[in-house]
């Protein structure tokens, strides 16, 4: 989580945004938070207007029904409507793993799992953390849930 924070960092301030980033245990704290978890959450602003995201750092220790059960949760997050006391819309989903096979088996288990529940409009971003480090964190390197293009994570 710490490598991520420092390269979204250098990306905020390169691109003169205001960042702000929540660790788990400052989240721990925070009612919204409370049944999805993330590995962290963050804020970015910038003169086009303002961005949230949940992070999850996925180590590839939790099994697909794990990944599964997590990814229910910011679904039914999202139902719930809670969230929209914190954000205009709903934070972007940025999971971040070792592997590309990691990255394309939790992108399969997430569209489906998105086209279980009818589809909501929920943005799931996927890439491993050798990608972010190798090109710059803005760039067309995330695979997206359900969509065929990479995209930027903002």
């Amino acid at each position: 989580a710490t490598s991520f924070y420092l390269l979204l960092k250098q990306f905020a301030d390169k691109q003169k945004a205001i960042l702000e980033y929540h660790t788990k245990a400052d989240l721990a704290e925070k009612q919204f938070f409370s049944d999805i978890k993330p590995d962290a959450y963050f804020t970015f602003e910038t003169e086009k207007g303002k961005r949230s995201c949940f992070v999850e750092i996925d180590m590839e220790t939790e099994s697909k029904a794990t990944v599964r059960r997590k990814m229910q949760r910011y679904i039914d997050y999202y139902i719930s409507q809670e969230w929209k006391a914190i954000a205009r819309s709903f934070p972007i989903i940025a999971t971040i793993s070792l592997t590309t096979t990691r990255v394309e088996t939790i992108l399969s288990e997430t569209s489906e799992l998105l086209k279980e529940n009818d589809y909501p409009l929920i943005l799931c971003k996927f890439a491993t953390f050798t990608t972010i480090e190798k090109h710059e964190l803005g760039s067309m390197i995330w695979d997206v849930a359900l969509k065929e293009e990479k995209a930027r994570l903002l």
